[in-house]
């Protein structure tokens, strides 16, 4: 449909550049952002979930959701999920990066919010989807007879996506129930906070990211969650893309009231004295600071799990760009390893604990034996 608009200005007659350029004032863009997303262009006023939604599924498709022409940020309200399909990319217009620890994130210039009450703002539905540079708030949970319903409340709600799935440079906060739930592949150099508007969602889902399927969240900035920050839980069920588990690794976890990076659950139920070999946690080169002031989680958890390596995280209070953040709550320590000792929940099993730098917290579990909890060099 845009291809029109790939002919370089250079090649045009005199006569067909003008009459180009009429066209181009009612399609106008910055010409970096053409350059940067070649594919078809939104624009502010278009209606991105009718453009997106009614792109046929038969083809791969990169939606341009282009910011205001002077390149301020521009926000599209939707009345109903994206629904990205088979290799389709939704890539808001870049804008500026942000250091802060071990974490680079973005700061997009495209926002996207509901316009009536959508449960989620996106929803990827098949292999090769990705998502970047783009801002999202405002999902609705719906919650039935004071039960929080599964799926809903999300910024990205994402089960029927698969290990290639990618999240860059996105902020997202101020979602009802998690910022992203079901997570499959990727999620790098994003930002979440304020998320769980909702009280009904916590201890259920409520976190920046949830996954039960293994998956890979790196250089991430998560702060102030009322729920958990990074989670893997009910299962953590084996993704063969992912070799190394669940990976979450140089991420800024901060302020969270819960766990800061959790790992819970995993496998699912195995009988006692059942020990599996997969799925795997690899819990690296965070910073991990105040931590669990609203439970008793830990600035990193490991419940009722197995096959875990945290190892090489920094812990206790610290400034970090010029902002001061606390210790972990000292109830739960830097990590909590524990056994909840039901039945109907898996022993906990080959964690190990090293390397980690403390700057005064303590560790939950260590007393715990070897084949259960091994640490050292902390």
């Amino acid at each position: 449909m845009m291809d029109r608009w790939k002919v370089p200005l250079a090649v045009l007659s005199v006569a067909g550049l003008t009459a180009a350029g009429m066209v181009l004032l009612v399609h106008a863009l910055p010409a970096a952002a053409q350059d940067a997303c070649p594919g078809v262009q939104v624009n502010p006023g278009d209606d991105l979930d009718e453009i997106v939604n009614n792109d046929p599924g038969t083809r791969a498709t990169t939606f341009c959701v282009n910011a205001h022409a002077d390149g301020n940020a521009a926000t599209y309200y939707i009345s109903a999920a994206l629904r990205l399909k088979d290799g389709d990319k939704l890539i808001g217009q870049t804008g500026e990066t942000v250091r802060r620890g071990p974490a680079t994130y973005g700061v997009p210039k495209v926002n996207i919010r509901p316009s009536g009450s959508p449960d989620k703002l996106i929803a990827p539905l098949g292999s090769g989807v990705e998502i970047k540079w783009v801002d999202l708030a405002g999902a609705v949970g719906k919650v039935v007879n004071g039960n929080p319903q599964t799926g809903t409340g999300a910024g990205i709600a994402g089960p029927s996506a698969e290990g290639g799935f990618l999240v860059k440079y996105a902020v997202i906060h101020g979602n009802d129930a998690a910022g992203i739930l079901n997570v499959k592949g990727r999620i790098l150099n994003s930002e979440f906070y304020n998320n769980t508007q909702k009280p009904a969602f916590l201890g259920f889902n409520a976190a920046a990211v949830k996954g039960i399927t293994e998956y890979e969240a790196a250089y991430n900035y998560v702060h102030d969650e009322q729920g958990n920050g990074l989670w893997c839980d009910v299962g953590c069920q084996n993704d063969p893309t992912r070799e190394k588990g669940f990976w979450a690794h140089d991420n800024l976890t901060v302020d969270n009231a819960r766990s800061g990076i959790r790992y819970e659950s995993s496998p699912r139920d195995l009988a006692p004295g059942v020990h599996a070999s997969g799925p795997t946690a690899l819990i690296e080169r965070n910073e991990v600071h105040g931590n669990s002031y609203g439970e008793n989680r830990g600035g990193i958890s490991a419940a009722d799990t197995q096959n875990a390596l945290i190892r090489a995280n920094v812990f206790g209070a610290k400034t970090i760009a010029g902002v001061e953040y606390r210790a972990n709550a000292a109830d739960t320590g830097a990590i909590k390893a524990i056994d909840s000792g039901r039945s109907s929940r898996t022993d906990l099993w080959d964690v190990d604990i090293v390397d980690n730098v403390l700057n005064g917290e303590e560790i939950k579990g260590c007393e715990l034996p070897d084949n259960v909890v091994y640490c050292a060099n902390n």
